[in-house]
């Protein structure tokens, strides 16, 4: 686990974007993508809801985050 995964979590919730998390984040979309799946398999469970409109976070997720913060 790497504690960029966390930072990557704020950023993706706070933007609710993968395309506007990785530029805050300075990765590509591709390259940030491949972090969060990272930290959804280090967790165990699906920590985000990529289907249509904003990305939210899975309750898993939610709770992840606050662990983060």
């Amino acid at each position: 686990m790497q504690m960029k995964w966390f930072e990557d979590l704020i950023a993706l919730a706070e933007t609710r974007s993968f395309v506007r998390a990785a530029a805050q984040r300075h990765v590509t979309h591709p390259a940030f993508g491949r972090r969060i799946r990272s930290l959804e398999q280090w967790a165990g469970v699906e920590l985000v809801r990529r289907e249509g409109g904003p990305v939210t976070l899975t309750p898993a997720g939610e709770k992840l985050l606050q662990h983060a913060l």
